[in-house]
Parts: C-alpha cells; sequence; structure tokens
C-alpha cells in the first residue's frame, strides 16, 4: 500500500520564534547592568590603587624627612690637615712596627723573647753584699755588660756561678772579667770598703740595647 505525505502541510512548516518587546528589553537592562557591575569594580580596583600609591609617597616623604634630620645632627665631618697628618704618622708608626716584627722573627736574630728573660734571671740570682750598677743588653743578649759593686771580691765568681745555672743565660761566654777598688773621695790614698766589677760578653762594644744604672 502506497501512502503519500504531503511536507507542505503546515504542521511540518518550522515555526519561527518572535522576540517580543518586553523580552528584548530586559536583555538590554541585563547587558548594561553587567557593563555597570564591571565598571564599579574597575572604579574600585583603581580607587584600591590611588590609596596604596598615597601611602607608599607618605612613606617616601617620611622617610626622605628623617635622612635629612640624620644629617642635620650628625653632620659628616672634613678631615682637618691636623687630623690627616696625625693618622698618617700613625700608620707611619704602624708600618714600621710591621717590619720590626718581621726583622726580629728572621733567623739570624736567634732569640726573639725580648729581655724581661735576662732581667728575670739578674733579679732572681740575688747575691747578700753584691748588687748591680749598670746592666746594658744589645742585640738579643748576645753581647751585654754586668757592671756592680761587691763588699767581698770572692762574691763576685760566686754570683757569675749562679747566673750560669738561669737557662737564659746558658753558654753565654764572658770575656772580660775586672774588679778594681776605687779610691774614697778624699783622696789620700784611702780606698773604699767594697770593689767594683765589670763582666762583658765577647764582642760586647760600647753600645747597648737595654740599661739600667
Amino acid at each position: 500500500m502506497i501512502q503519500q505525505v504531503n511536507l507542505f502541510h503546515p504542521i511540518f512548516r518550522k515555526q519561527q520564534k518572535k522576540f517580543s518587546a518586553k523580552a528584548m528589553l530586559q536583555a538590554g537592562v541585563a547587558v548594561l547592568a553587567g557593563i555597570g557591575l564591571m565598571y564599579a569594580l574597575t572604579w574600585w580596583r583603581l580607587d584600591v590603587l590611588r590609596r596604596q600609591a598615597r601611602e607608599v609617597d607618605q612613606q617616601q616623604a617620611a622617610a626622605a624627612s628623617r635622612i635629612t634630620d640624620i644629617g642635620r645632627d650628625f653632620p659628616v665631618r672634613q678631615a682637618t690637615p691636623a687630623l690627616a697628618a696625625r693618622l698618617l704618622r700613625l700608620q707611619q708608626r704602624v708600618a714600621a712596627s710591621k717590619r720590626a716584627y718581621r726583622i726580629l722573627q728572621h733567623e739570624h736574630f736567634g732569640s726573639t723573647g725580648g729581655y724581661s728573660g735576662y732581667l728575670i734571671a739578674f733579679a732572681r740570682q740575688d747575691v747578700p753584699g753584691l748588687w748591680l750598677t749598670g746592666l746594658h743588653i744589645a742585640g738579643t743578649g748576645r753581647h751585654m755588660t754586668l757592671e756592680g759593686r761587691s763588699m767581698l771580691p770572692d762574691l763576685v765568681p760566686r754570683y757569675l756561678q749562679r747566673l750560669s745555672t738561669e737557662k737564659i743565660l746558658a753558654g753565654t761566654d764572658f770575656a772580660v772579667f775586672r774588679i778594681t777598688r776605687p779610691q774614697r773621695p778624699s783622696g789620700k790614698g784611702a780606698l773604699e770598703p767594697y770593689v767594683d766589677f765589670i763582666i762583658k760578653t765577647a764582642g760586647t762594644g760600647s753600645g747597648a740595647g737595654v740599661g739600667h744604672d
């Protein structure tokens, strides 16, 4: 059986929907409301950025004011010629001290412990009736001269023997040994009740590094 269908029948035609004026008005209002909301959000963000920028400007102004106050309260002092000259002298003294220290550290100077050890050794070996009137040490202790007085001549060799027990004086060779009895200032051949002595190491000259009289 064959049945014909008429596609042009009104029920098979595509129906076109038409927007009413009310729907279009509602759509326009919605669009305008969205635009207004976006504008309000943008304006709010710009206002926040403006406030932050003002706060940064205020902080910079406060910092600049503090720097100005500090510069006024603590001005930079210009170096005066006298102060510069004094600084130069101090620097030269420091440099000279460093050079002297390097020289003393050189091997050919032997002991670099200073003279305090010698002075302690002489002070420790005290002999009653004998005293030193002069002590001269040159260089690092290789050259020394001892001058003194003794109530008895025999005390001088005893004193030297006691000095030889000091570690710092071990091996010291005293090449000059002289004892004299001085005359009294009144003259007439009268002699003092004590003797003067002088003891020197080999090669000791007139120069002295440390002296005591």
